[in-house]
C-alpha cells in the first residue's frame, strides 16, 4: 500500500512539474510567415505578394529565420517583460544586436511588433 501511495504521489508531482514547464514555452517551435504590415507608407506584404516562404524557428536560445528554405539569420535572444513603445508592459524579445520586438500570442498566432515608430508588425502561424 505504501509503495502504491508513493507511486501515485510521484506521478502527480511529475505531471504537475511538466505542466508548469510547458507554460510559457508556446513561443518555441516553427512559425510560418503570414503577413507583414506597417511602415510610413502602410505597406502590406505576404507570401502571395513577395513569393517568399519565411519560417521562424524559435528555440530556447536562438531565433533562426529561413527564407525559401535558406538560413538567412541565426541570432540569440532574451525574452523579458518590459515597457513597450506600443504602451504598457509587454513581452519583449531583445536580439543579440539589440534590436527589439514586442510579442503578442493567441493560440497558434504570433505577432511580432518592431519596437520603433512607423515600423512593422509581422504575423506568423504555428507550423
Amino acid at each position: 500500500m505504501r509503495h502504491l501511495m508513493i507511486t501515485i504521489l510521484a506521478v502527480i508531482l511529475l505531471t504537475g512539474c511538466s505542466k508548469d514547464t510547458d507554460e510559457g514555452n508556446d513561443l518555441l517551435g516553427n512559425w510560418k510567415w503570414v503577413e507583414t504590415s506597417g511602415g510610413m507608407d502602410g505597406t502590406i506584404e505576404s507570401p502571395q505578394t513577395t513569393g517568399d516562404d519565411i519560417l521562424l524557428q524559435i528555440t530556447e536560445s536562438s531565433i533562426r529565420r529561413y527564407v525559401n528554405g535558406d538560413l538567412e539569420s541565426d541570432m540569440t535572444y532574451t525574452l523579458q517583460t518590459g515597457e513597450s513603445i506600443r504602451g504598457g508592459q509587454q513581452e519583449i524579445i531583445t536580439y543579440e544586436n539589440e534590436w527589439k520586438q514586442s510579442v503578442e500570442r493567441s493560440g497558434n498566432q504570433l505577432i511580432l511588433y518592431d519596437e520603433c515608430f512607423d515600423c512593422y508588425q509581422h504575423e506568423y502561424i504555428k507550423d
